[in-house]
Formats: structure tokens, C-alpha cells, sequence
């Protein structure tokens, strides 16, 4: 009866920790966070123009939010971050927008500057930002190249087609594994 017991208590043991020592084994599961901006201040942001500020009256979590203000076509870098390495193909900007009277196109910029290899930039329009709309979470995906996995350093920016206003909070970037298209 005890060595009953035993084996029961053994095989307890393997189905609980099994699966735990398994899930650290081989490709990441999931998104790897590589970039956090709160927002809520200009630590890190690039962008110095005067259409530019921190606004803590709007904000999607109530610590502040990005605000651009643009007359025209208006380009505004939001943050450099450097990685050693991507894990995965692509990287993935995600962040809350809300957006008044803005006209154009708004189109996110990732800028990759390659161990070897050419800079690039990869453009991803985002049709969920446009005219006013109220709080809502974005996520753009930026696909990479082989030889864009182990980045000297990232750039990512916005592109705003036309006048308006627009607010950003909570952008966070991960590296991510995406299905490769033929």
C-alpha cells in the first residue's frame, strides 16, 4: 500500500512540474516586452517640437498622455530604444490613442538600424486613427528581415497626414514570432 502511495505522489509531482519545465524549453511562447513609455512624461521622448506636450488632463489612464498638435503633414520621433537581439521576426508597437478633427492619413514609423546592412524604414498605416474617435487600444505590427534581428538600435515614429489633434498613452513594443507570408 505505501509503494502505492509513492508512485501516485511521483506521478503528482511529474504531471504538475512537467508541463512548468517544458514551457522554458525552445521558442518564446508569446511577446517579449522590449519597450515601456508611460507617457505621462517626456523621459526618453525624442520629439522637441513645439506642437508636442504632456498633457495630464487627458489620458487614458489618468497619469497623462502624449498630445500632438499638428497644422499639416508633421513627423514626430517618440523614442529610440536599443536590444541586442529581437526574439522573433517582428516587433509590435501597441498603445492607447484618441484622436479630435484630425484629418489625413496616421501612419507609425519603425526605423531599424542593422548590426550590417542598410537603415530601414517600415511604414504601417493605421485606419483606427482618424477624425475624432474616443480612447481605443492600437497595435501596429512591423515585420523584420533576417539581418534586422539584432538591431543596433530601433526609432520608432508617427506620421500624422493632416491637421488634428492626437493624444497617445501606454505605448509598450514587443518582439514577437509572426507566421511568414509567401
Amino acid at each position: 500500500m505505501a509503494r502505492g502511495v509513492d508512485r501516485r505522489v511521483i506521478v503528482s509531482v511529474f504531471a504538475v512540474f512537467l508541463p512548468m519545465l517544458m514551457s522554458g524549453c525552445g521558442e518564446p511562447s508569446g511577446p517579449v516586452l522590449i519597450g515601456s513609455y508611460p507617457m505621462d512624461n517626456r523621459d526618453g521622448l525624442l520629439a522637441d517640437q513645439e506642437i508636442v506636450d504632456i498633457d495630464t488632463e487627458v489620458s487614458a489612464d489618468g497619469g497623462g498622455s502624449l498630445h500632438i498638435y499638428a497644422e499639416d503633414r508633421t513627423l514626430v520621433n517618440l523614442y529610440e530604444l536599443s536590444t541586442e537581439s529581437v526574439e522573433g521576426n517582428a516587433l509590435v508597437a501597441r498603445c492607447q490613442v484618441k484622436s479630435e478633427s484630425l484629418s489625413g492619413w496616421t501612419t507609425f514609423e519603425l526605423w531599424v538600424f542593422p548590426e550590417d546592412g542598410p537603415v530601414r524604414s517600415i511604414l504601417r498605416i493605421s485606419e483606427d486613427i482618424g477624425r475624432t474617435r474616443d480612447w481605443q487600444e492600437v497595435e501596429v505590427v512591423f515585420p523584420l528581415r533576417d539581418n534586422e534581428t539584432s538591431p543596433k538600435k530601433l526609432r520608432l515614429a508617427l506620421n500624422l497626414g493632416g491637421r488634428g489633434h492626437l493624444w497617445i498613452d501606454d505605448l509598450q513594443i514587443f518582439s514577437t514570432r509572426i507566421q511568414e507570408q509567401d
